[in-house]
């Protein structure tokens, strides 16, 4: 075991960090740090930004990984870290943030020993500085993955690999002695015994560190809990010896309070567990390690806050609220989203999206689920988004669109969307016809619009079926299916993402599976019959994000909200409820459940507070409307 102490101190303007590593499995050492810049960020702004764009790719073969790189450099992303592991064949990654100040940049992988060095000699050349390094065996053959940055800052670097412990040792005592810190480790097996691989740089704000290498787990646990109160794991690396496994770290002060997040040793699901978990509470991806165990192949991952979601100050009481339910009526994965003035204060997924032999993945923000019944408040934006382009008026005779309808029907557009059209509902009438997939509205309405109709015309008859008439009305009006007009009149131009109908021929995309209120999963049934008045899905950030976009005016005028929302008073609008709270503060909302789903989306009009609550199950004592309005009220209240 070989520790280096820490370097001179000075305040820190930003940090760096390498590869990461953590605590035992499902552990966070560090829940608040410094700044947290990747590799090539030394303790400068410029590489941690309080919050920027990133990307990470991961596991990929070497053509994915020449596809992908070429992608985040079109998008103007800059590499920070770089990893390659060839066990089982050859697998890369990288983690990227936005390219702040448009510097220069190369990422080579696969090189030789005699490339590599002519690549650094082009760099050095070029103005550029290496800021991290791999080594790894491809075949049996030694080859190098690095990254070099423009060097707008001047500062002098020194890059070293193949070293002893003892050489290490020499060249550490010589680079400190220079004023420079470590910004990169790696440790790796060959047939001599492990060999150490390293980028130093000077450290012009005398930011301080601490280096170990060579640790146990259990010397590395501690090493990590003694520096845990001031220091922020910042590099490191994992290696399977003779001896065991040994982890190797660096740690940088902590400055700012903005929070860090590091875990290590997890499997590959778990990792992406955690992926998934850190994207939902507001931090973004600045390195990850794959390396090999004696029990496997092992991850580990350090994230940044990059968001002012891990301190919003009533995320520990929504959490409390969620977790009660959960335990309470042990419903497999609820997913949360809270808006406030047009920005995400809080998203979070809880329970599992999937149980099976193999474990558990945890349900997140981003995961699919059917929203039910809301897919009328979604129908009723996307009648009036068709009424402000002159494609349909509300007093339009449904038969006018439609214009081999039955002449029973004898309702209008603005009838069929605040269900005053009499159509029937579940159990008034024929219904739906056989369980088959719909190719359109019209289709299914066929099926059934031969049936009376069960009341006068502008009488109040809430009906999932009058919203699929509805838009077999807005089909013939435009020319477009309904998918196309959910895809084409709102998904796209306002960039809701997963906020469209359910295709289940549609395999990309990432579906929670849903579950009976015996927690056994079933399988997703088709609601192509019901497109408008239950068969839409989406993730609960695209729910929130497209109650928001409604709230704001982004996709309606004024003129269209009061007629969506009216201006207060109790009652069902277009595919919308609407009540004042106790307060007298404005709401509106809709509940929705459906085989293995219920869905609430409820909106503040006037306090520009939206929350979405999506579950796997439809029933066994959970209740997502009281949830969401529980977290709604505790929101508007503080």
């Amino acid at each position: 075991m070989t520790h280096h102490s820490r370097g001179g101190r000075r305040r820190a303007l930003g940090a760096c960090l390498a590869v990461v590593l953590t605590s035992t499995l499902g552990t966070v050492i560090g829940s608040a740090g410094g700044p947290a810049a990747a590799h090539p960020g030394l303790p400068l702004d410029v590489f941690d930004p309080v919050s920027v764009t990133s990307g990470q790719m991961r596991d990929e073969t070497p053509a994915e990984f020449e596809t992908e790189l070429a992608d985040y450099k079109e998008r103007g992303l800059l590499p920070v870290d770089v990893e390659v592991d060839t066990v089982g064949g050859w697998r890369g990654g990288a983690t990227f943030q936005r390219n702040t100040d448009g510097r220069t940049w190369w990422l080579r992988t696969d090189m030789t020993e005699a490339a590599y060095e002519q690549r650094q000699a082009d760099a050095r050349e070029a103005g550029l500085r290496q800021v991290d390094i791999e080594v790894y065996e491809v075949d049996g053959k030694r080859r190098y993955a690095a990254i070099w940055i423009e060097n707008k800052e001047n500062l002098a670097s020194a890059v070293r690999h193949d070293l002893t412990d003892a050489e290490w040792e020499s060249w550490f005592e010589q680079q400190r002695a220079a004023g420079r810190m470590p910004v990169a480790i790696q440790q790796y097996a060959t047939d001599e015994g492990v060999r150490y691989a390293g980028v130093w740089v000077r450290n012009p704000t005398g930011v301080r560190w601490a280096e170990w290498r060579g640790l146990s787990e259990a010397d590395f646990q501690r090493k990590a809990d003694e520096l845990e109160s001031d220091h922020r794991l910042f590099a490191f690396d994992s290696v399977r010896t003779s001896a065991g496994q040994r982890y190797s770290g660096i740690w940088v002060e902590n400055t700012d309070g903005r929070r860090w997040r590091v875990q290590r040793d997890l499997t590959k699901r778990d990792f992406w567990n955690w992926i998934n978990r850190s994207s939902d509470e507001g931090f973004r991806p600045v390195s990850y390690e794959r390396y090999e165990t004696a029990a496997g192949t092992r991850y580990a991952g350090i994230w940044r806050q990059n968001s002012a979601r891990p301190q919003w100050p009533l995320r520990g009481k929504v959490d409390k609220l969620v977790k009660a339910e959960l335990e309470a009526t042990d419903v497999p994965g609820i997913s949360v989203a809270v808006m406030e003035d047009g920005r995400f204060s809080y998203l979070r997924g809880f329970g599992n999206a999937d149980v099976d032999a193999d474990g558990e993945t945890w349900l997140d923000a981003d995961h699919v689920l059917g929203i039910a019944s809301v897919s009328k408040a979604v129908a009723g934006v996307l009648t009036m988004r068709l009424v402000e382009q002159g494609e349909v008026a509300l007093a339009d005779r449904t038969s006018a669109h439609i214009t081999d309808i039955p002449k029973h029907h004898t309702h209008t557009i603005g009838q069929l969307a605040r269900s005053r059209g009499c159509v029937q509902h579940y159990r008034q009438g024929g219904g739906f016809g056989d369980d088959k997939p719909y190719a359109t509205s019209r289709d299914s309405a066929e099926d059934f619009w031969d049936d009376a109709l069960v009341c006068v015309p502008g009488t109040y008859n809430y009906s999932t079926h009058g919203y699929t008439v509805l838009c077999a009305a807005l089909e013939e009006a435009t020319g477009d299916d309904t998918y196309t007009l959910l895809e084409e009149r709102l998904n796209r131009p306002f960039g809701l993402g997963t906020l469209n109908a359910e295709r289940l021929t549609d395999r990309q995309a990432r579906r929670s599976k849903i579950y009976n209120d015996d927690n056994e999963e079933i399988e997703r049934p088709d609601r192509t019959e019901k497109v408008c008045g239950g068969g839409m899905e989406s993730s609960v950030r695209d729910l929130a994000a497209f109650g928001e976009k409604v709230r704001s005016g982004d996709i309606l005028t004024e003129a269209s909200l009061r007629e969506l929302w009216g201006n207060g008073g109790r009652g069902y609008r277009m595919g919308w409820r609407a009540d004042d709270d106790a307060a007298g503060r404005r709401m509106v909302w809709k509940d929705g459940s459906n085989e293995g789903t219920q869905s609430f989306l409820h909106i503040y009009p006037d306090d520009g507070v939206v929350v979405a609550v999506l579950s796997n199950r439809e029933a066994g004592g959970h209740d997502m409307p009281k949830l969401a309005r529980d977290i709604g009220a505790l929101v508007v209240s503080s």
